[in-house]
């Protein structure tokens, strides 16, 4: 890369390296490396060994701070469906301007992601948690039925209902999977409601 080309990438990740080579070392591959052996440069792989590491840790920092009530193996999930071995970027800075540095480009880099998964997260334990509740009490598996469809194939809106021992409750969503967890929301308000 040019030196142009590191500048403007800097500017993307708004952060400027003290020391550019490192930028420069995380950007080359080894088979560029092995192509040009006069030039007496490294190849990344190194630094990439660096990055998961780097990458798991404030992944997984920012996850459990994000959300305090999951468990270590929903974390875990979280993170390996985050986590993607190409960031080296974060590695360059990590190494460059050490974790803080590297945590807030993170942070930034990741955040819709993050928001995501959050989201994700939260719809999925409200089904989690009304099934562990609901087999405790009554020993029964929800069953969830669709009920109604409408709209078109590419907006569709679906209805289910949650039927399990006295308790039934219908919710609605852009997917069926949505439609599920808006009636398993519902579904546990009602059974903790009963108590």
């Amino acid at each position: 890369m040019t030196p142009a080309d590191l500048s403007k990438l800097q500017q993307t990740l708004c952060y400027e390296f003290k020391n550019s080579e490192i930028l420069a070392e995380s950007l080359r591959h080894s088979s560029f490396v092995n192509e040009n052996l006069e030039l007496d440069v490294q190849d990344n792989e190194r630094l990439e060994f660096l990055g998961d590491a780097v990458l798991n840790l404030v992944v997984g920092h920012i996850l459990m701070m994000r959300n305090p009530e999951l468990k270590e193996g929903d974390l875990s999930k979280m993170r390996a469906g985050l986590v993607n071995e190409s960031q080296l970027a974060s590695t360059a800075v990590y190494l460059d301007g050490g974790f803080d540095a590297a945590f807030k480009i993170i942070e930034r880099c990741f955040s819709a992601l993050f928001d995501a998964v959050a989201v994700s997260a939260e719809n999925q334990d409200y089904k989690s948690q009304f099934q562990e509740l609901v087999q405790i009490k009554h020993r029964e598996m929800p069953v969830y039925t669709v009920i109604h469809e409408s709209g078109p194939d590419h907006n569709k809106t679906f209805r289910v209902r949650l039927e399990v021992g006295k308790i039934q409750a219908e919710g609605a969503g852009k997917s069926k999977k949505a439609a599920e967890q808006n009636a398993a929301r519902k579904a546990l308000e009602l059974l903790k409601s009963d108590d």
